[in-house]
Formats: structure tokens, sequence, C-alpha cells
């Protein structure tokens, strides 16, 4: 679930795939880091993309394929990422194919239509968890993760039977979210910390007789 959609930011990328309607079908895709600001080098992201269908009426049965490419701004490689019930057993089969920065396909395809699994009271649905991932950030800088078009067709049933189905009105893509990562902060060696110690000491040791000498009564 999208805990804090403000840091979710969503381009204006929507592709009509169908004739408008007066009840658009729309599915939109979100993305986001669990972890938010600096995070450092060589430590584990998490991510998630979230699936939301929207301006339906009572012609959507609920999704049938869901599909959505995840784009990294930098090369580092994503592993695939984990399909989320009630999607996980309709995974696509090269669904969430890692890569250097891409995780294309992710999604699940030819869902079986059983009620209400994957619809709302209305046809709505959302927003409904459909995968999560992680990488290690082994590059500086920003990273940002942005969810753009797959290459799968997005499908919605329109009617109570497997084979009724039709292409959503509209997809909407292009949400990012993004994490800075820094430079893991040095840790000092017991070695280290010991000479410190040591040589704060003299300096207090040496501060103390120093006074003692200047107060002590001239004979």
């Amino acid at each position: 679930m999208i805990r804090n959609i403000s840091r979710c930011t969503i381009v204006a990328l929507t592709v009509f795939v169908g004739s408008s309607s007066a009840n658009a079908e729309i599915v939109t895709y979100l993305v986001e880091f669990a972890q938010s600001g600096n995070v450092a080098l060589g430590s584990t992201v998490d991510w998630t993309v979230t699936a939301t269908v929207s301006d339906s009426d009572a012609g959507n049965f609920g999704i049938r394929t869901a599909a959505v490419d995840l784009m990294n701004n930098q090369a580092d490689v994503m592993s695939a990422g984990t399909i989320a019930a009630p999607f996980a057993d309709y995974q696509l089969p090269n669904g969430g194919t890692g890569g250097a920065g891409t995780l294309t396909n992710l999604g699940a395809g030819m869902i079986t239509y059983v009620a209400p699994t994957l619809e709302g009271a209305d046809g709505d649905l959302g927003p409904h968890v459909l995968a999560t991932g992680s990488y290690t950030v082994n590059t500086l800088g920003v990273h940002t993760l942005t969810t753009a078009l797959s290459a799968n067709t997005n499908f919605y049933f329109n009617g109570p039977a497997n084979g009724s189905f039709a292409a959503f009105d509209s997809v909407v893509v292009g949400s990012s979210d993004s994490v800075t990562v820094v430079a893991a902060a040095a840790v000092p060696e017991p070695a280290s910390m010991l000479l410190v110690s040591t040589f704060l000491g003299s300096i207090v040791v040496v501060g103390r007789r120093r006074r003692r000498r200047a107060t002590a009564p001239i004979e």
C-alpha cells in the first residue's frame, strides 16, 4: 500500500488504448521506496509498485492482465521483483526480468476470473500491491525509480466470464520516487580509538599540572 502518495510524482503520461467513454476504464501504476532521504552506499533499498483501477462502471469485472516496466536512472542491477497476491499465481512468463536499471513486464497475465478477487464493488480497485522487490545501491547520487509502459497489454474483464475482456481505455504510468545514496560514515578502529583517548588523557594531565604550578605559593 502506498503510505505517502505525496512523495510519488506522477508525470502526465497517459496512453489511450481504446475509445474514450463516459466511464473510462483507467489503470494507474505507482512506485514507492520504503526508505526516504539519504541511504548508505552498499545498503539495500526496497520498493513497491501498486495498481489502481478507477473511473469504472458496472461493466468492469476486474483485472485480467496487469503489466508495467520499472526503470532505474542508475545502472545498478535490479533483482526480479515478487508478484504480490492475488496476482502471485499468474505471474507473466517474463514478468520482472532483472537487469541493469530496468525490470520489464512486471505483473501478471491471463488471470482467471474469480469474483471478487480482483475487483471492487463498483469495478474500481486499489491501490493494490502488484509487486515488491529490493536491490543493492552501489552508485552514489540520486536513485529514481519510474513506472513505464510494458510491452504487455493491460486488460480488464468486461463480463463475468474468462473469455469476456477488453483493453483498458488508458494506462497511466510515469510515477516516480527517489532516494539519495551517500558514502557510509567511516567507523574508527578500536586501536585508533585507544590512541585518541590516550592522547586526550595526556592533554588533561598536562593541563592539570600546569594549573597546579601556576597556583602554587612562591616561597
